[in-house]
């Protein structure tokens, strides 16, 4: 069943962004939203980064859904991800720290 899951996993890359740290080393940053049909039809959305450096030598990568059943919801988190320019090591908390942000807000709302 799991390997059915991943057959349906749709991935769509959103931004490519850099990051330039003191030593003068240079990262590239690929940010992707993945989509997957959930059994009752619902979509399930995450997200996946893609660390490299600028040679193209692959890094790292790290990827996680959400709780977000929106797709525009999704895509703005994906943006603003790549916008802070997160990194994959620190991905699954600051989806977590998202969510709980948007938690409060409808809370308050």
């Amino acid at each position: 069943m799991y390997r059915q899951l991943l057959q349906n996993l749709q991935e769509e890359h959103i931004e490519t962004t850099t990051v330039e740290y003191d030593n003068g080393t240079e990262w590239i940053l690929d940010f992707y939203l993945q989509s997957l049909e959930a059994v009752d039809g619902d979509n399930l959305y995450g997200v996946k980064i893609h660390r490299s450096t600028t040679g193209g030598l692959f890094i790292e990568s790290d990827e996680t859904f959400t709780t977000i059943d929106n797709r525009d919801e999704a895509l703005a988190m994906v943006k603003n991800f790549a916008k802070g320019k997160v990194l994959p090591i620190s991905l699954f908390e600051v989806v977590e720290d998202w969510e709980w942000q948007e938690d409060c807000q409808l809370v308050l709302m």
